[in-house]
């Protein structure tokens, strides 16, 4: 049996795991990179397919940081270019209406897809990639989300979070200066993206320990890892520097493979995605703003660990509960609220989001064992007044 939980991401790549949870473990992603210069090694890279058409897959924003840069360079060393910038007059939502703009520039000439971007262009390209059979590679813009390295698509397809499992890139590339210069908020959300696994992986030890759910210590160790790095750091990630963007995204990285090597999210996702998920889907439902996917999983995060402390009296012998305190003070140490009620989320969004957020996936968390044990309605009550 094979241990991964010590490697470093590119250790990992491009190889077959037999592993002690009786799976084998594969990630066929080629290359990961994001040290300086990065970026001057992709035309060479890119060179298998410079008798093809490049798709580059942008936003406004991203484009304008390293998009149109990258164009000009790859045109100069003769790549034939072809550009999807996708705009809105709010931040670009991964629905049907993005899709169907990516795809009208898709031909039969367009050999591989380059992502510029983060979360929603990575998980529209992805997804596009694998249901048309085109590669694609993608330049992260901002360490925003671990989705980089993972196999699953989180698209909204009828005002529904649906996460679809789809393929890999064939590379994740960026540079420091890239990384650092993302938004505050951006840092902010990814750091409670990170934090969120700490009730994620409470769930799947919950679910493993009721219902015999299979678990990989080793996918669970990677994610544990990655959490202490980014915890490691939280003092710095604020300040703009470029070792612990680096960090940062060495831990997205990590958690993004773990969910690849296990074949879905469930090492990086419980509770907390559901209870965010609910919340954005109502705000699309009803055109409104809402917060970004990683600020609501890390106050998610601290709701659902705050849920465990409730019930920590039925909760199996010996079971470790996450620490509501510990989140609550990570989420400050970022400058982060720690409430639903401080990302404009409604008193009663909220007491129907512990009621009804399980059935967003058919994935067992701390909400389904309330359920179980006839307790979700008045802990549904108890966190609404203690949080409102």
């Amino acid at each position: 049996m094979e241990s991964f939980r010590h490697l470093s991401p590119n250790e990992i790549l491009n190889r077959s795991f037999e592993c002690s949870c009786g799976r084998k473990h594969t990630i066929p992603i080629e290359r990961i990179e994001y040290q300086r210069n990065t970026l001057s090694h992709l035309p060479q890279i890119l060179n298998p397919f410079i008798k093809t058409e490049i798709l580059m897959v942008a936003d406004g924003n991203t484009y304008g940081v390293i998009g149109e840069r990258i164009g000009q360079k790859l045109s100069e060393h003769g790549y034939t270019m072809k550009l999807c910038c996708i705009h809105r007059d709010h931040d670009v939502v991964p629905d049907e209406r993005s899709l169907g703009e990516v795809m009208t520039h898709l031909d039969e000439n367009t050999g591989f897809i380059l992502a510029v971007g983060s979360g929603v262009i990575n998980d529209l390209c992805r997804y596009i990639s694998a249901r048309t059979k085109t590669p694609y590679g993608i330049i992260a813009t901002a360490p925003s989300m671990d989705g980089y390295a993972s196999s699953v698509s989180p698209l909204i397809v009828h005002g529904k979070k649906i996460s679809f499992i789809v393929g890999y890139p064939r590379f994740i590339l960026s540079e420091p200066e890239i990384l650092c210069d993302a938004p505050e908020i951006m840092i902010q959300a990814v750091f409670g993206d990170v934090l969120g696994k700490l009730t994620a992986l409470a769930d799947w030890n919950l679910s493993a320990q009721i219902n015999g759910e299979h678990r990989c210590k080793e996918c669970m160790l990677l994610v544990e890892r990655a959490v202490q790095a980014v915890i490691a750091c939280a003092d710095l990630l604020m300040q703009g520097q470029e070792d612990s963007a680096v960090k940062l995204m060495d831990a997205l990285i990590l958690s993004g493979l773990a969910m690849g090597l296990y074949g879905n999210s469930r090492p990086a996702s419980g509770a907390e995605h559901h209870l965010s998920h609910y919340w954005e889907m109502d705000a699309l439902a009803k055109g409104h703003e809402h917060a970004l996917h990683g600020n609501m999983v890390g106050v998610a995060s601290h709701v659902t660990a705050l849920a465990y402390q409730k019930v920590i009296d039925i909760l199996p012998e010996g079971f470790i509960s996450p620490d509501a305190q510990e989140i609550q003070s990570l989420l400050s140490t970022v400058r982060m609220p720690d409430s639903p009620a401080g990302l404009g989320i409604s008193k009663d969004l909220f007491h129907n989001s512990i009621l009804k957020a399980m059935y967003i996936r058919d994935r067992y968390t701390i909400l389904g064992f309330l359920d179980d044990n006839g307790r979700l309605e008045t802990i549904a009550d108890e966190l609404t007044e203690y949080l409102y």
